[in-house]
């Protein structure tokens, strides 16, 4: 391997990863310009070897099914990131190509976008589904949210809709606490692998195998944490608050607010100064 002009070096970091060194040949009086990419192998071996006589970049996508990247064209009509698998250092296969495409792998999936439509491929570079949709949310157990015409709705990797497309707005709650690996799912702190699912202004639950646990009757729904969650709903012309469990059937109600404190224990306020506290595990209610 030889190195001219080397503008950037990536260092490798982790024994998965792939080093980079880019190096960028600019010349003038009609000598043909080349930009390369060497990727280097944590022992020293060279992985990939891209070069150009156009500016481009490059992501390295994935190790499955050998060497998978992104190429990012900076100029030129038609595609502008081609999917590309490397046979062998110097030789490359392109698998498909894209307007855009969301770095990051996510259970096993990269979104992929086609003429203002969203998609997903797999760690291999193969669409597992075809670019159809307006938004979406990453696949996360197997389920991605996705829009199509308006309407929201739940699909698994073989494209097959779990939950119809007939809501405003679902959000998905991952079952994780790292907050960082659930920034795609609208920057909230997640819990119980539950959908929260809104049709014409009311909330209901859908289950992270896509069962629909409760209908949109709610005028206020919480995340859950843990196996229980709080609602709220008119009633009787006054609104009314109640605690669900991991199945949305109702264990408790009050006309008082009630927060969710976790591990089975809430709050409940009628004016803010007078309080009590359920414990559900214990059946128990202690004036404070």
């Amino acid at each position: 391997m030889k190195f001219k002009n080397i503008e950037i070096v990536t260092p490798i970091d982790g024994s998965d990863s792939l080093g980079c060194i880019y190096c960028a040949h600019e010349f003038k009086n009609n000598i043909i310009a080349r930009y390369e990419y060497f990727f280097i192998t944590p022992n020293g071996k060279l992985a990939a070897y891209f070069k150009s006589q156009k500016p481009f970049s490059l992501k390295y996508l994935s190790n499955k099914n050998r060497y998978i990247f992104a190429v990012f064209h900076t100029f030129g009509n038609g595609k502008l990131v081609d999917i590309v698998r490397v046979e062998e250092a110097n030789k490359h296969v392109i698998v498909n190509s894209y307007d855009d495409i969301e770095l990051g792998v996510v259970d096993g999936t990269f979104a992929v976008k086609n003429d203002n439509l969203w998609g997903f491929i797999d760690e291999a570079g193969t669409e597992i589904i075809k670019c159809q949709y307006e938004k979406y949310y990453s696949f996360n157990l197997g389920l991605a949210v996705v829009c199509k015409n308006n309407k929201w709705g739940i699909i698994n990797k073989q494209n097959e809709t779990v939950v119809p497309f007939a809501y405003k707005n679902i959000k998905l709650y991952m079952d994780t606490l790292d907050k960082e690996k659930s920034r795609k799912y609208f920057d909230e702190y997640p819990s119980g692998g539950f959908y929260r699912i809104k049709k014409d202004g009311k909330f209901g639950y859908v289950s992270e195998e896509g069962i629909v646990l409760k209908q949109p009757v709610y005028k206020w729904a919480d995340r859950y944490i843990g196996k229980y969650c709080v609602v709220k709903y008119d009633k009787s012309a006054q609104e009314k608050w109640a605690i669900l469990d991991n199945t949305a059937k109702c264990i408790f109600e009050s006309y008082c607010r009630i927060f969710n404190l976790g591990n089975g224990m809430f709050l409940v306020s009628n004016d803010m100064h007078n309080y009590a506290l359920v414990k559900i595990k214990e059946n128990r209610v202690i004036w404070l």
